[in-house]
């Protein structure tokens, strides 16, 4: 019963969490996964770059990181999910936390609608779901 609940609260802090990154307004969004950018990028070298070759590694890798970010936080919710749903059988567990997965993945796109300057994609929803389903995955493996 006590591992049940410390399971139920980490899936709604999980979701707390995707909900208050998609609540943020879009240029807030975009410097964050910038400043991420940037930061790698001057680890990496040692603050060896310009600010020009910097700024265009930004343009240019910011969208992956921004995916990337979808697929980690949706494989990590999965493997959440998926640990809720332990003591059932195993396609009950893939089918019941993928469809979980899939329908926070739609609402949070269709929340972030109503967020200044966001947009929900159908692209993100498919990103999310198959960060889920990998998730899903890796947690029924470690659990084998």
């Amino acid at each position: 019963m006590k591992n049940k609940i410390i399971s139920t609260l980490l899936v709604i802090l999980w979701m707390l969490l995707i909900f208050i990154f998609s609540q943020q307004k879009a240029d807030e969004s975009l410097t964050l996964s910038d400043n991420v950018v940037k930061d790698t990028v001057n680890t990496v070298t040692n603050h060896s770059l310009s600010n020009d070759e910097v700024n265009n590694i930004v343009e240019n890798t910011t969208v992956i990181v921004r995916k990337t970010a979808h697929f980690t936080l949706y494989l990590i919710f999965g493997i959440l999910v998926a640990n809720l749903f332990t003591n059932y059988k195993i396609k009950e567990i893939i089918l019941i936390s993928l469809l979980s997965c899939i329908i926070y993945a739609i609402s949070d796109e269709l929340h972030q609608l109503l967020v200044i300057g966001r947009t929900g994609r159908v692209l993100d929803v498919l990103i999310d779901s198959l960060g889920s389903l990998t998730g899903i995955l890796i947690y029924l493996k470690i659990r084998k």
